[in-house]
């Protein structure tokens, strides 16, 4: 039976070196697997960190878009701050008359005090600028 077999008849004193060895392997293993679990964890934690900062622009477009028609519609009484969604949105109205009629700039910013609580920062999230021009000709 020994030809038969040749792994199982192998002496017991040449199994410590494969011991040594499988337990080398495993702990690069570890290593390597304890390395890749702390790469992916960081990458993750900063997609959901840009992720965030995303929904939070989209917010703030949506908010400065709709004070923009608000401006377009009347210029005249867009002009202040407003809470809207959760956004801090501010909007100063600068009027110059001109010949017939009035040029109206806005510049409009907004904020999200949320995140300005929570991380001491107070910057807006998006900012716009806009002008009207209101004729005093009728037709």
């Amino acid at each position: 039976m020994k030809g038969k077999f040749p792994l199982l008849s192998r002496k017991a004193e040449a199994a410590p070196w494969g011991a040594a060895a499988f337990l080398v392997e495993s702990m690069l293993l570890l290593v390597f697997l304890a390395v890749a679990m702390a790469v992916f964890v960081q990458v993750f934690g900063l997609s959901i960190a840009r992720a965030s900062e995303g929904e939070d622009l989209s917010r703030a477009i949506e908010v400065a878009s709709t004070t923009a028609e608000r401006f377009a519609a009347d210029p005249a009484k867009a002009e202040g701050t407003t809470e809207v969604d959760g956004m801090h949105v501010v909007c100063d109205v600068d009027e110059e008359r001109r010949g017939h009629g009035t040029m109206y700039r806005a510049e409009i910013a907004v904020y999200d005090l949320e995140d300005a609580a929570k991380e001491g920062e107070f910057g807006p999230v998006y900012t716009v600028s806009t002008s009207k021009y209101v004729s005093e000709v009728t037709r």
